[in-house]
């Protein structure tokens, strides 16, 4: 970024030569309206080699403000009679809009009618606040990567301005759905809804439907993300995980769901994670890369076992009664053997915060513990295989599932590291004992 942008002083306001990073954070406080000052500072020093100071960048936004770019906005001081420290918001001032004016990025009648409301603008409420962070935290995460939202060929929009929901809203004869965000991408587009916890699932149900209704008329395939909670904390076992389950666990079976439609619920905190793989396309939940995923797992985990550990893909009959011919079918099912023991086991590829994988999963442990209660005593039971791509995206996701029976989560991430390290260990598994609680233990 080397280009500059001069705003000359005038009688009233001090002149001051803008930066490009400056001027793309003037889009991103355009856009927002109001961006709290933590989000700028997070965003100025993002993929910089000499990040500057909080107080240098303090200094530089009261340069802003003095030249008429930007408009200071701060919190009270007092809430409920007790002191706090005060917040800082920004939103553009009159000669904000003028310079994306003579950048083209906003015609003249666009910024004529912002400069009229924004005197009229206030600090973001938190759920404000949240919805501009996760944008923040994803942003950040793309710079670091040598990308941007441009060079990805990504938009951007407030909900009430994506023409394309806009009109599908109109058709479907309904009440209209505004997303708090939307990404669109050349494959997608992404809805971003912030959950505070507050709302009845009566609500929470009502938006669904009505995203499930828009889908028919859109001409992409549409993703909904429920970011839930509003904090970017890792903080596990909190209300926002228990929401995240109770969310996960109220839509319906995913075979009533419109084609081109898919749902994600995951707390706050891992949301920027799942934007940054989803507008890069890094996720894939085909029929046959799960297949090979689950593929990948055993091949690493018989390699990670210095072959101590083998396998073989049972092909009795009886065995392949646990494929099912819907969606709900299992990627793998294999025997597993080390020495002596062998255990059979169903492997499914999980993607976190899936409401999709959640429901496969607690389906078809449901119908291997149905299974396994027909065998006899003597012989072994059937394990349930939950196959993440990455360590943390197991770690992390909430699944509300009571296990029924053997129901483990794995990765090929983990297994592959010990697989290369040419080591002799069996590979890694956690052990699911209730939908809380969980603890790690070695295969077989």
């Amino acid at each position: 970024m080397n280009n500059v942008y001069v705003v000359e002083s005038t009688s009233r306001y001090k002149g001051i030569h803008v930066t490009e990073r400056e001027l793309e954070l003037l889009k991103y406080i355009y856009e927002f309206n109001v961006f709290p000052a933590i989000n700028f500072h997070r965003l100025y020093n993002a993929g910089s080699t000499k990040p500057r100071t909080s107080q240098a960048i303090s200094i530089r936004l009261s340069k802003l403000v003095k030249s008429g770019v930007l408009i200071q906005l701060k919190s009270e001081v007092f809430q409920n009679a007790e002191p706090r420290l005060p917040t800082y918001a920004y939103r553009l001032g009159v000669r904000g809009f003028d310079l994306l004016i003579k950048e083209k990025f906003l015609s003249v009648e666009e910024g004529e009618r912002a400069k009229s409301y924004g005197n009229k603008l206030n600090m973001p409420t938190t759920h404000n606040k949240m919805v501009s962070t996760v944008f923040a935290l994803l942003v950040e995460r793309l710079i670091q990567q040598g990308e941007s939202l441009n060079s990805l060929q990504v938009g951007s929009f407030r909900g009430e301005r994506h023409t394309g929901i806009n009109k599908a809203n109109g058709l479907t004869g309904y009440s209209p759905i505004i997303p708090d965000w939307v990404f669109e991408t050349k494959d997608n587009i992404i809805c971003l809804e912030l959950d505070t916890g507050s709302q009845k699932m009566s609500t929470i149900n009502m938006k669904f439907d009505r995203y499930k209704r828009i889908t028919a008329h859109l001409n992409k395939p549409l993703i909904v993300i429920f970011s839930v909670g509003l904090s970017i904390k890792e903080e596990l076992l909190t209300p926002k995980e228990k929401r995240a389950s109770s969310l996960k666990d109220f839509f319906t079976e995913h075979t009533e769901w419109p084609s081109g439609f898919e749902l994600y619920v995951l707390p706050t905190y891992r949301t920027p994670d799942l934007l940054n793989k989803l507008i890069r396309g890094k996720v894939k939940s085909s029929k046959l890369y799960s297949k090979g995923a689950a593929n990948n797992w055993l091949n690493y985990a018989r390699e990670a076992s210095n072959d101590r550990l083998t396998y073989s893909m049972n092909k009795q009959e009886e065995t392949n009664s646990l494929f099912f011919e819907d969606s709900y079918d299992l990627d793998l099912v294999a025997e597993l053997i080390r020495g002596e023991k062998r255990e059979q086991a169903g492997l499914l590829v999980m993607e976190e915060g899936s409401v999709r994988s959640y429901q496969k999963a607690r389906t078809n442990m449901i119908r291997i513990n149905n299974w396994n209660t027909q065998r006899a005593l003597y012989e072994s039971k059937t394990s349930l295989l939950l196959v993440y791509e990455k360590h943390i995206s197991g770690v992390h996701d909430v699944l509300p599932i009571q296990p029924l029976c053997n129901l483990f989560i794995v990765n090929i991430e983990e297994v592959k590291a010990v697989a290369e390290s040419k080591g002799n260990d069996f590979p890694p598994l956690v052990e699911m004992v209730t939908q809380y609680t969980r603890n790690e233990r070695t295969l077989i």
